[in-house]
């Protein structure tokens, strides 16, 4: 989407006759367009806060299976890609760059759905490490002191939990108990504050609708928010 700071738009164009995706960026105070890249099924795009650097995955062909994806970041300044995984047999399924820009959390799911990783990639190193062994839908605090994700069970049960990027630290804060009516199916988004946890449960008089919820992190207190406060976050459900 949209740079962070609201200058740049990128937008991808796919030849029909190569199937090769190009990848550009428009600058809208100067109204011209910068070509990036050029590669196959680009996505995932997600920029650093700092507006720098670009995460998005590809493929190395245009008919790859969704395990063959890479992620790469590309670096505005110095024009150049840096890989983080290619061939690895997962799919790539989120990705969350810290505040200061400097660490990436990505979520990595075998194609079945059953395995749920976590990642985290630190740019000066340039280096990643497995963070969680069970978790997905990673969300940054605002001070990035902590990483917010969410845990299922063989039952699919869903848990909320909290972990410091260098893995250290870690606390769960919220087990759920279902599946069905009521069950959380959304990711943990951060309030500005940094005080609570807002997240989706499906809702108990419309399965086809999401209620808002929000966790006191003081308290550990869950509050339903009124139907008004729709869940607008997009949100993967459970794969």
């Amino acid at each position: 989407g949209l740079s962070p700071d609201a200058s740049h738009i990128p937008f991808s164009l796919e030849d029909d006759k190569s199937h090769k995706t190009s990848f550009d960026i428009f600058d809208i105070a100067s109204r011209s367009t910068r070509h990036l890249l050029e590669t196959y099924k680009f996505d995932g795009l997600a920029w650093s806060p700092d507006g720098r650097q670009i995460a998005y995955v590809d493929a190395p062909s245009h008919n790859a299976s969704m395990a063959q994806l890479a992620m790469h970041i590309y670096d505005l300044r110095t024009k150049q890609s840096t890989t983080l995984l290619r061939d690895n047999h997962y799919v790539i399924t989120s990705q969350a760059w810290s505040p200061d820009g400097h660490q990436l959390v990505y979520g990595l799911s075998q194609e079945d759905g059953k395995v749920q990783i976590l990642m985290i990639y630190d740019s000066v190193s340039k280096s990643s490490r497995r963070l969680v062994t069970s978790g997905k839908w990673a969300t940054w605090s605002p001070n990035g002191d902590w990483i917010a994700y969410l845990a299922f069970d063989e039952k699919d049960i869903a848990s909320v939990h909290l972990i410091s990027p260098d893995g250290h630290k870690e606390t769960t804060l919220l087990q759920d108990t279902t599946t069905g009516v009521g069950a959380i199916i959304s990711e943990a988004l951060w309030s500005p504050d940094g005080a609570y946890l807002l997240y989706g449960r499906m809702h108990p008089q419309d399965p086809e609708a999401v209620r808002s919820h929000a966790l006191a992190l003081a308290t550990n207190r869950e509050e339903a928010l009124p139907d008004e406060i729709l869940w607008a976050h997009s949100f993967a459900g459970r794969k």
